[in-house]
C-alpha cells in the first residue's frame, strides 16, 4: 500500500470486521474466535471489503471532486483469499484484483490453525508478551534501515537481527515484574 500511496493513488485497509482486541486470544485454540458466526467469517472474507471500497470511493469522490478512473484490489494470503472471493460475490467492483498466495484452502487451513493451536504448548509456548518482546526488539534493530523511523521494517530481508540476542543468561528469569524480560532456549 505505501508504494502505491507514494505514487499518488488513493488506498485503504480494513480490519476485515475484526477488530485487534478481538484476536488477542487468552488460550492456544482461541486464535479465530469468529468462525462460529457466518455473518463474521463473510465480514472477515469478502463483504467488509466492499464495504470499505464504497466509503473509501465516496472519501476519494469527495477529496478529488471527482469519481476514480480505476479501481483495483491487492491481497495476499487472507488478502489473496479475499480477492477469490471478491471476483466471485463482487465481480464489478473492482477493475481488476491481484490475489497473491491466497490461502483459500479453509477445511485444511483451519484444522492447522487448531492442530498448530494444540502443539503451541509447554515449554516452547510464546506468550503475547514474549512476542511482543521480540517485535520490539526487532523493529529497534532494524525500523531505520530504510533511513525512516516510522516503526516499520520496510525491507525484512536486510535486517539481520539475531533473536538469540534475546535468550535468558545464566541465572536470569524469563518473567520478572509480571513482563517477559528473556526467551527460554526453547522458545529461541
Amino acid at each position: 500500500m505505501l508504494t502505491n500511496l507514494n505514487s499518488g493513488f488513493a488506498v485503504a485497509g480494513c480490519d476485515s470486521g475484526h477488530p485487534l482486541l478481538e484476536s488477542e486470544a487468552s488460550g492456544p485454540n482461541d486464535s479465530v474466535p469468529f468462525l462460529d458466526d457466518i455473518a463474521k467469517v463473510k465480514a472477515w472474507i469478502h463483504n467488509s471489503i466492499a464495504m470499505t471500497t464504497n466509503v473509501t470511493r465516496s472519501i476519494t469522490a469527495n477529496y478529488y471532486a471527482e469519481q476514480p478512473a480505476y479501481s483495483y484490489f491487492w491481497g495476499c494470503s487472507t488478502g489473496g483469499a479475499q480477492g477469490y472471493a471478491l471476483a466471485q460475490y463482487h465481480p464489478t467492483l473492482f477493475d481488476g484484483i491481484y490475489a497473491g498466495s491466497p490461502g483459500n484452502w479453509y477445511s485444511h487451513l483451519i484444522l492447522s490453525f487448531l492442530w498448530n493451536g494444540l502443539h503451541a504448548t509447554g515449554e516452547g509456548f510464546m506468550s503475547q508478551d514474549a512476542l511482543n518482546l521480540i517485535t520490539k526488539r526487532t523493529v529497534a534493530a532494524c525500523d531505520e534501515l530504510d533511513g525512516v523511523k516510522d516503526g516499520l521494517i520496510e525491507n525484512p530481508l536486510r535486517c539481520d537481527f539475531d533473536i538469540r540476542t534475546l535468550e535468558c543468561q545464566p541465572g536470569q528469569t524469563a518473567i520478572s515484574n509480571n513482563k517477559t524480560v528473556c526467551l527460554t532456549p526453547a522458545q529461541i
